[in-house]
């Protein structure tokens, strides 16, 4: 097998180096004087719980609830960040710091899988835009799960790859093992597996592959994912009686899909909806803030929810579950509808806005980041037409790598003779589930677009080289 860290060509080694330094930089300059500039609204969820791993050795929502299981985030971030605070002890700029080495670690992946797809130049090309991509800088320089996450997938489609060319166990193995690890860390890929294994299964017959051993190879690498997940699996049905990896999905469908659909049915916003569902019981009960007073403002929650807040966390997502079903088996048609906006809001919002009260670099009033999160693009335009032109540079400024990404990805998807061409299916069936349980109805949060960068550069890569051999063979007849 070939070595992992081989020797990147030399344009891809300085713009790897070059973004790192960046990220080092860009974290020096501005956590001395604001150390809240490396946290989002989620950091703190992750935090309390690595915080109980350490104090309490379970992973409960808080050190300060410690007979409440967290049973919506998974354990795989904050058992890094307890790792972390172990060894380096409680440095916010520290786990910055590894979240900005993961990122560069994955552009090394991008690299090699292109490379091995398409040549070196084809890799050199992917990680270029890789670097120059500003979600995926951005959320290099933060406590977030999206960098480790994206750096355990990477890493497992490359040793799906290995699989492909090799049909050695231990790589199959190794790959399923990741899989599981990325879901600990975030549970989108709970049911990855079943498409990656069919889509295996097809590409080792379609490369002639003895059915026992391409059966062999899956079955192998599902195992994998079982050793990480079943233990996981298990302790959640043994604390609440459901076996599922996270209950976010519940969750989500209340307050992100169900909620889009009831706004735009009753042309309100989709924050009202969400408060009028409960936004800010469900923030405290499920650890995404820390106090009764910072999520309510007010009273204790059972004043507030007097139904609901007594009741156990398995039943309040349960709860939310049926509900949000109820809700959208009336309206199949304006959930499509919704959840199409989601998906272009997906690939399309710069992060301009995320960037600017968390770094202090860009000013942007209550009222413009209220209209940005909750979208409404005509009116923000509009609001920054008459406000601060400057965002709307900034925002174009932003959205011109993305957009060579998605032009270039576009070429690379219809590149024919491409040596490894079936591994390109395999990506395109993991972009694909990416895509579908990114969508979140209703936000502009480019944080979600993070894991489908690497995949979308190694396709703009092939493309980019395509390009560049079309451009050649014209001049040269």
């Amino acid at each position: 097998m070939k070595s992992i860290v081989s020797p990147l060509s030399r344009p891809a080694r300085w713009a790897l180096l070059g973004s790192l330094v960046l990220k080092l930089a860009l974290i020096g300059a501005v956590y001395p004087r604001n150390h809240g500039a490396v946290l989002l609204f989620d950091s703190g969820a992750y935090l309390r719980s690595a915080q109980a791993l350490l104090t309490l050795h379970r992973f409960s929502i808080s050190p300060a609830r410690p007979s409440e299981p967290e049973i919506v985030r998974t354990p795989g971030y904050p058992a890094l960040i307890a790792m972390v605070y172990a060894i380096g002890g409680e440095r916010l700029w520290l786990l910055a710091i590894v979240n900005a080495l993961l990122a560069t670690g994955t552009g090394v992946l991008v690299y090699r899988l292109t490379a091995l797809i398409a040549g070196a130049a084809a890799g050199t090309a992917a990680v270029v835009l890789y670097c120059l991509e500003p979600s995926t800088f951005h959320y290099g320089t933060v406590v977030m799960s999206e960098i480790p996450f994206t750096f355990c997938l990477v890493l497992a489609l490359w040793l799906l790859h290995r699989v492909l060319l090799d049909r050695r166990l231990l790589p199959a193995a190794g790959a399923g093992a990741l899989l599981g690890i990325a879901t600990l860390v975030r549970p989108i890929l709970s049911y990855a597996i079943f498409p990656v294994a069919a889509t295996l299964v097809v590409l080792l017959l379609r490369a002639r592959a003895d059915f026992r051993k391409a059966l062999g190879l899956v079955l192998i690498c599902a195992v994998g994912v079982l050793a990480v997940l079943g233990p996981w699996k298990l302790r959640n049905w043994r604390l609440t009686g459901d076996g599922s990896v996270s209950q976010i999905k519940n969750v989500s469908l209340y307050f992100f899909d169900a909620a889009a659909v009831v706004a735009s049915l009753e042309h309100e916003s989709v924050r009202a909806v969400e408060e009028r569902f409960g936004l800010h019981e469900f923030a405290y009960r499920f650890g995404f803030v820390a106090t009764e007073a910072e999520a309510l403002g007010g009273g204790p929650s059972g004043e507030s929810f007097p139904g609901s807040s007594r009741a156990p966390l398995i039943e309040l997502a349960h709860w939310y579950r049926d509900r949000a079903l109820s809700i959208l088996s009336r309206h199949p048609g304006r959930e499509l509808l919704v959840r199409a906006r989601g998906l272009w809001l997906l690939l399309t919002v710069p992060n301009t806005i995320s960037w600017a009260d968390q770094y202090r670099l860009i000013h942007a009033s209550g009222e413009f980041t209220r209209i940005w999160v909750y979208p409404r693009p005509l009116r923000a335009m509009a609001y920054l037409a008459r406000t601060d032109r400057w965002l709307i540079f900034v925002s174009i400024l932003f959205f011109l790598p993305v957009a060579a990404i998605y032009l270039l990805a576009g070429k690379g998807l219809r590149t024919p003779g491409v040596p490894a061409a079936d591994f390109r299916i395999l990506l395109l069936v993991v972009l694909g589930y990416l895509l579908i349980v990114s969508t979140e109805p209703g936000y502009a949060d480019d944080r979600l677009r993070v894991p489908l960068v690497p995949i979308l550069c190694v396709f703009a890569g092939i493309g980019f080289v395509s390009r560049a051999n079309a451009r050649k063979n014209r001049e040269n007849s």
